[in-house]
């Protein structure tokens, strides 16, 4: 597997390789939270030189602009001022900034809703972002279609926790999301930092085009 680590705290970034037969001008990577840290996208950069990357970044995207496409914006499920928990000169604060339907941001910044790598980390609000992907959601109907998923699924008891995830079950996500007709399977799991959240790798097994991509068949033909 490719480790694109950010080198904070051990985090680790877990992906299934690319093809070599896969043409990388057609590969999209999507940073979903930067953070100001972007050690991961150079490492994916220097293994994968030709494919297009891509971070929505509100607040602190350090130098993200170097390495790919700059989207400076909140991701969200509508168009919204809202309150979101950002990471500013080290420390968290609560912020009102812009979010803009995901769908939108894809359409107007990347030009496809057809993403190989996706990297989320927006202190709980990806739990909404990621159930729309799967069955009736909301980004499933629209088309969006994402190959591999890396997601730092927060603790909804940690300290900066958004009011809208406290009561909600993680593992129970995690159930939920894979179930049918989910195209996601789990292929990574590992507790990160002390809370702790939970650091997973969902892959996508029904797409055509993402079996293609990173000849996931071949994982699952050994015996």
């Amino acid at each position: 597997m490719d480790n694109f680590s950010n080198s904070v705290l051990g985090e680790k970034k877990m992906f299934l390789p690319m093809s070599s037969d896969y043409s990388q001008e057609k590969c999209r990577w999507v940073t979903i939270g930067i953070g100001g840290v972007t050690a991961a996208e150079e490492l994916f950069k220097e293994k994968y030189p030709k494919c297009s990357v891509f971070g929505i970044e509100p607040a602190d995207a350090g130098n993200f602009s170097r390495i790919g496409k700059l989207i400076p914006y909140g991701v969200g499920l509508e168009d919204a001022e809202t309150k979101l928990t950002i990471l500013d000169k080290g420390k968290y604060i609560s912020k009102t900034m812009k979010v803009v339907e995901f769908t939108k941001l894809l359409d107007e910044f990347v030009g496809s809703r057809f993403i190989h790598y996706l990297t989320i980390d927006i202190e709980g609000f990806e739990y909404g972002i990621l159930r729309e992907l799967i069955n009736n959601g909301q980004f499933a109907k629209a088309g969006i279609t994402i190959c591999q998923i890396d997601a730092e699924l927060h603790n909804p008891k940690f300290s900066n926790a958004h009011e809208s995830i406290k009561k909600l079950n993680p593992v129970q996500f995690i159930l939920d999301f894979l179930d049918n007709p989910s195209p996601y399977i789990p292929i990574f799991n590992v507790p990160y930092l002390k809370h702790p959240h939970q650091k997973v790798t969902f892959v996508n097994i029904v797409d055509a085009e993402c079996l293609e991509a990173f000849n996931t068949e071949s994982y699952f033909d050994k015996k």
